[in-house]
């Protein structure tokens, strides 16, 4: 794993390289190019000093090259109760970035975990869609969520290997749920080609044993200790006990009022010790990946090629051709019945395309859903308005294929980001009539490369609180029909919150020159009943 990470962080050093010397090479009368750090301020020159017409020439790119962390986890990992700057992707990108930066790479952290949700099936089908295409690391932080079915983990890490980007995969907090068995997962997913990584507990608890205990400090003593050791630890205890642990656990200065303060979520200390230790092991790495850059000789065209050659077969062999399957966790998925009705390779190994609404997601941000120009209508992150409320939706009739709706009108007023993850949905309602979806519109061909789908689709319906939904939500095939490619759903096989689609002669549906359009009618409730809807988050096909 570790020379399959240090493989890829040359690569990005390679590409740095080699839009460095195409940039060089456009340059008119000098193969040359400043990127030191007075580079900027030799941006604006003069051809005589005091000249009114003085060349103002534009500012040097410092990063040639783009690196992306993907976090995926639970409201812990998204940070809940923190500001958007105190979780610990913020963190590790604060320490990282200029790192990566002083070699030409643009580090990103991007922090895409949301509250309440465990890491399969829907999040481990959706990866490429939330996460980006272009993420370099994927993250899983669900220990909470996903205990006690590791066929949830098992998943996420299968589906990481479809990813087209090969990322690698770092699992977080392991510890203390089935330690064993998801070390073998990650030994399993090793083995067949990826990078796999997971944060021993005891790395943690290295970094704090040391920590000074504030239990027995007088005040004067306990103000004198650095901001992030100051009540760290109480007592023994991490984020609480006395004295002031708990009290001081969040960072009060800025919006105290906030969500999702709860006493479960670690603080800005805990994230920070977490960010930092995370960023070391990027450093160490990216080290090692210059290192043995600087022994060799080698031209930047040929040994980019050459690495991405050794990736792509290694992927090849190990993964694509590979047909074994999580044996210890898939039967807690799939059963029997299913397993004899649909090939199983499809649902770890073969590539989806996802349309999800949750946020964040980067099939949002970047307008694809929607099919909106990327270039001009990028949805940023604040712009939660995309969605419009369930109250409004349930006034009116949908004009325009379905609607994204949202329960959550989105965070109080506050000058920072606090939180940034919505279960936002698909919705139609019994006044709607057939409302629909095409996978893939024209925006998604323009993004990626299309390729033939089996034609096998699976809906992810939203999570109700305690899985206790309204009288009115329907997920049946008695209150809700549907349709792929004008061919009927005649039931919904359920795996977990989601459900293949089936037709009368099985699961794979018709192409319509690659497009599968899917179609939503909601079947008006009786008299005297509560009015018919659904809440769909994410549509897949495979």
């Amino acid at each position: 794993s570790v020379s399959r990470f240090v493989r890829k962080l040359k690569m990005k050093v390679l590409e740095m390289q080699l839009s460095i010397r195409d940039e060089n090479n456009n340059l008119e009368g000098c193969n040359c190019n400043d990127i030191t750090k007075d580079s900027e301020k030799k941006t604006r020159r003069s051809l005589k000093e005091g000249d009114k017409n003085e060349r103002v020439l534009p500012p040097v790119d410092k990063t040639y090259s783009k690196f992306v962390w993907a976090t995926g986890g639970h409201s812990a990992a998204a940070g809940h109760g923190n500001l958007q700057n105190e979780t610990y992707t913020a963190y590790m990108e604060h320490a990282a970035k200029p790192i990566f930066e002083s070699v030409g790479i643009n580090f990103v952290g991007r922090n895409y975990a949301m509250g309440g949700m465990s890491s399969a099936p829907e999040l481990a089908l959706c990866q490429e869609s939330i996460f980006g295409i272009d993420a370099d690391v994927l993250t899983w932080d669900f220990g909470m969520t996903d205990v006690p079915h590791n066929w949830k983990h098992a998943l996420y890490l299968s589906r990481a290997g479809v990813h087209r980007n090969h990322p690698a995969v770092v699992s977080i907090n392991i510890h203390g749920f089935d330690n064993d068995l998801k070390v073998g997962l990650h030994k399993d997913i090793e083995n067949r080609g990826v990078a796999a990584f997971y944060l021993k507990g005891d790395s943690i608890r290295e970094m704090e044993d040391p920590l000074p205990d504030m239990l027995g400090m007088n005040q004067k003593e306990i103000d004198a200790e650095p901001d992030y050791v100051r009540y760290f630890k109480c007592n023994k205890e991490i984020e609480k006990d006395d004295p002031g642990c708990g009290d001081h656990k969040y960072n009060e200065a800025v919006c105290p009022n906030r969500r999702h303060k709860a006493p479960w979520h670690p603080g800005f200390k805990v994230n920070a010790l977490y960010g930092n230790l995370m960023a070391f092991f990027l450093i160490e790495n990216l080290g090692d990946a210059i290192q043995e850059l600087l022994n060799e000789d080698y031209d930047p065209v040929q040994k980019l090629e050459e690495l991405k050659k050794e990736e792509e077969k290694e992927y090849e062999e190990l993964f694509v051709k590979s047909s074994d399957l999580p044996k210890e966790t898939i039967s807690d998925f799939i059963d029997e019945t299913l397993m004899s009705q649909i090939d199983p390779n499809i649902i770890y190994n073969h590539p989806a395309l996802c349309y999800t609404a949750l946020l964040p997601s980067e099939i949002r941000y970047e307008g694809i859903l929607k099919g909106e120009d990327e270039e001009t209508n990028k949805t940023a992150i604040l712009n939660h308005e995309q969605g419009i409320m369930k109250v409004a939706a349930e006034k009116e009739r949908s004009q325009d294929g379905m609607r994204i709706v949202k329960d959550d009108p989105g965070q109080p007023p506050c000058e920072v980001l606090t939180f940034i993850d919505y279960k936002d949905y698909f919705y139609s309602n019994e006044k709607d009539g057939w409302t629909h979806l095409t996978i893939p519109n024209d925006s998604e061909k323009k993004y990626v490369d299309i390729t033939p789908y089996k034609g096998m689709v699976v809906i992810c319906f939203i999570k109700c609180d305690w899985n206790k939904c309204d009288d009115g939500d329907v997920r049946n095939t008695t209150s809700l029909q549907m349709k792929v490619n004008d061919v009927d759903v005649v039931d919904f096989t359920p795996i977990n919150q989601c459900a293949i689609l089936k037709h009368q002669k099985g699961y794979v549906f018709p192409s319509s020159n690659n497009k599968y359009k899917i179609e939503v009618f909601v079947v008006p409730a009786e008299m005297g009943q509560p009015k018919h809807y659904t809440r769909i988050t994410s549509m897949i096909l495979f």
